[in-house]
């Protein structure tokens, strides 16, 4: 997982507020951002102008819900250049069936 050629993270529960807990190399040199930077944050704070909400809404309810989801969501760098890519969720239950945990996968979209 951690030298995956797409981005991984595995983040608490939702209703902690959804704190990254690890994000592998890929997702650190995509954002910019250090592990030390993301862990314990909310990956929102990747969000900025150009950010739709309607994909924001989407993973919103996702994790409201407990389902899984991919959306296409322009995001930004440390640096603040945005950049475009599919981001999926993907809930973790615990033996009783409640979401623990949530793995997140990112892929980088070509710029247009």
């Amino acid at each position: 997982v951690a030298d995956a050629p797409i981005g991984v993270v595995l983040t608490g529960a939702a209703y902690h507020d959804n704190p990254l807990l690890y994000a592998n190399h890929a997702t650190r040199r995509l954002t910019g951002h250090s592990l030390a930077e993301l862990r314990g944050d909310n990956l929102r704070r990747l969000q900025g102008p150009r950010t739709d909400p309607a994909a924001v809404d989407e993973l919103r309810g996702a994790l409201r819900n407990w389902n899984a989801t991919t959306v296409d969501l322009c995001n930004y760098r440390a640096d603040g250049t945005p950049f475009t890519s599919r981001v999926s969720l993907v809930p973790v239950p615990d033996e009783n069936g409640t979401v623990e945990h949530w793995f997140g996968l990112q892929a980088a979209l070509p710029e247009e």
